[in-house]
């Protein structure tokens, strides 16, 4: 099975978004995903990249997956209690192998103007799940969030508060949980009338993924000759 590299995944992720937000523009008559609870939307659009790169019938997503279907179906070693089995994932990649089926990769999606509090629990789950994959020795290829933000011309934010607050929970995380992350860059737009307004559309996430070198659960270890 192919394996994505982080830089990778953050291209499909920001791209696919920033499509997600042009079509909705469109199909709304001028509003942003950034105003409306549309992550399953978003996650078609995010899927699509994923699925393209892999080009196997024995890859797919299930969207809404929740956290119990993800442990029972791909890492039933998982100590996770009741609470940490609650929840849902955006977006869960699959590879099916025979009458099994592992995860490729989780992803989390998030919309607002501007927040970061709201957002904080979001990374923490993604990254434990990662670091928890790895602990068990499952394959999961690795882990994103990625939150569709905008700011308003004469309010930016998003530089200041990547800097300031984001990237440095994102770092502590990783390294907290004895993994690796890659933090987006912003790709700030130029601002778009809206109302009375001038405002721009942006990504934040990150990606985590194993330090161990990541091996499929097919691959078993060679025989001494």
């Amino acid at each position: 099975m192919k394996k994505i590299r982080p830089e990778q995944a953050e291209n499909f992720v920001i791209n696919a978004l920033k499509r997600a937000n042009r079509v909705y523009c469109k199909l709304s008559g001028g509003e942003w995903v950034t105003g409306r609870g549309v992550e399953s939307f978003l996650g078609y659009f995010v899927a699509q990249p994923f699925l393209k790169f892999y080009r196997s019938k024995d890859v797919f997503v299930t969207l809404e997956a929740t956290q119990s279907e993800f442990k029972k179906e791909f890492a039933p070693k998982l100590r996770w209690g009741k609470k940490k089995s609650r929840g849902r994932f955006d977006i869960v990649l699959w590879s099916k192998r025979g009458t099994k089926k592992y995860a490729l990769a989780v992803i989390e999606l998030k919309r607002e103007h501007h927040s970061y509090g709201g957002y904080k629990k979001d990374i923490k789950r993604v990254a434990s799940v990662v670091a928890d994959c790895q602990k068990a020795g499952a394959g999961l290829q690795f882990g994103c969030f990625a939150a569709c933000v905008s700011e308003y011309k004469g309010d930016e934010w998003i530089s200041r508060d990547l800097k300031r607050d984001w990237k440095p929970l994102m770092k502590r995380e990783a390294k907290r949980k004895k993994i690796k992350v890659r933090v987006f860059q912003p790709v700030l737009g130029l601002f778009q009338d809206w109302e009375d307004a001038r405002v721009r559309f942006s990504v934040l996430g990150c990606v985590f993924f194993r330090k161990r070198r990541w091996q499929s659960e097919s691959r078993f270890p060679r025989p001494l000759r």
